[in-house]
This record gives C-alpha cells, structure tokens and sequence, in this order.
C-alpha cells in the first residue's frame, strides 16, 4: 500500500504548563519542535521521530534551560518500540502490539485492580493476566529536563535507574534505585527497590542508606515487604551508624475477602 510522510516545525515560545498539567504553580515552556511522520496509508504502522529544542521552563522569576531532547517511536501490530534522549536521561519502552493493545492492556489491569479494591479481595493472578507484554527502562543523571523541572520543585538527585517488565506470565518485575535524592534539607544517599512477582504473590525489598561524608545523618532502613493472596507483611529494620538495631517492626493486614 501507499505510504504517508508529513514533517511539523513549530517554535512554541510559550506553552502553559499550568493550565495543561494542572499544576499549581505558574509554569510555562519555551520549545521549537520538528517532527517526521512515516506511515501506512491504514496508520496499521507508524514511526514518528524528532527532537525539541531550545527548551526553556519559564517562571515569573527566571527561564531555566534544558538539553534538547530526541525521540522516536514505531508501532505496528507486532510491537511498539519507543526511545528518548535528552543530556544524561536516557528512556526505552519495548512492548508486544500496537498501542491500543498497549493502553487497553494496562486499561483492564486498572479495572481489575479497582474491582479487587471494591470487593477487598487479592487476587495478583487475575491482575497478573490482563498486563501487557512491556519493558520499560530509565537512566538519568542531573542534567536534562527531567532533574530541571525536578529541581525547580525543590527536589535534587545525582542518579536514577528504573527498570520495570510486566507480562501476563511473569507479572512485575523490575527495582529502582536513586542516588544523593535531596529534598529541602533531607538528603537521602542510596535508595533502592527490588519487586518480583510469583504465584504466591508479590514481593518488595528496599532499602534506604545514609553512608557518604558529607551526609551527618549514617543509619540504614530495610524494607522487606510481601502480598499474598489473603494478606500483606510488611517488616521493617533501622541500623544506626554503629550498625545497632534500633527498630525491628513487623506488620501484617488481612484481606477481609482473601481465601
């Protein structure tokens, strides 16, 4: 069949992030755009690439520049493959099917999820069932647009790595872990999650640790966490500098419909 190309520049000097997003504060963004379009005359197959550039958030107070940012996405009935590129940010999302396969996946997992919590049940097998086949990967550092607008809110990071995978026979799986997360005077050094799913259930470590010189504030908190099929655990530990446990706590909550 016949194919379709388009191509789109636009320099937007002003979009408003707070009407948009819902924000509460005023933000607005700078950016010149330049999208390609390829296509099947039937849209069954699409690739979209392009890059935005010149970013700048826009405050009352002052304009806060970003690294330019580059994109593409192909999605056809098979797969759906998309990247980002922007300074030290790096993003991957692979997934079998078109997007509407996609969205309407994560669609009924929503419904389940929402059904289990009317009726609270657990049942992880059932919501385990309606996901989609999808890995998504994230890598940044503190210099793109994703720590700037972070910052702007007070937040600060050295580092980040997620990586998550869900599919209807091994469920989700994945961790995250962020280094030196400073939030007002907080700085947290290393904090780190660890999810797998089974038949029996899902299960979460993390933990928490202060360690570097510059932070006064050394201890260390563990998370081990579970949910199963009739109840939840949670176990939490604290470690001082010296490594003396000082809290050792475990919870555990039943699902009035669990079996």
């Amino acid at each position: 069949g016949r194919e379709i190309f388009a191509t789109l520049t636009a320099d937007l000097p002003e979009v408003n992030l707070q009407r948009i997003a819902a924000l509460k504060d005023t933000l607005s963004l700078g950016v010149a755009c330049n999208l390609d379009l390829k296509a099947s005359d039937d849209f069954s197959d699409i690739r979209l690439g392009g890059a935005l550039e010149n970013i700048r958030f826009l405050t009352p107070k002052r304009s806060i520049p970003a690294k330019d940012l580059t994109f593409d996405l192909a999605t056809n009935s098979d797969t759906t493959e998309a990247h980002i590129n922007a300074g030290d940010l790096t993003l991957a999302l692979n997934a079998q099917g078109a997007i509407d396969r996609i969205t309407d996946g994560l669609a009924a997992m929503g419904g389940e999820l929402s059904r289990q919590m009317t009726h609270k049940i657990i049942d992880l097998e059932a919501v385990k069932a309606k996901m989609p086949t999808l890995a998504f990967n994230l890598t940044a550092g503190a210099d793109n647009p994703l720590s700037k607008i972070m910052l702007y809110k007070g937040i600060g990071y050295r580092s980040a790595d997620v990586k998550l995978a869900t599919s209807p026979t091994d469920g989700l799986t994945g961790h995250i872990h962020v280094g030196a997360l400073k939030n007002g005077g907080v700085l947290l050094d290393a904090l780190s999650l660890a999810l797998r799913q089974d038949t029996a259930g899902l299960k979460m470590d993390g933990e928490i640790k202060n360690y570097t010189k510059k932070n006064p504030n050394h201890f260390t908190l563990q998370l081990a966490s579970e949910i199963l099929p009739s109840e939840a655990n949670v176990h939490l530990a604290f470690f001082d500098d010296a490594g003396r446990k000082g809290i050792d706590l475990g919870l555990r909550a039943e699902a009035p419909g669990g079996e």
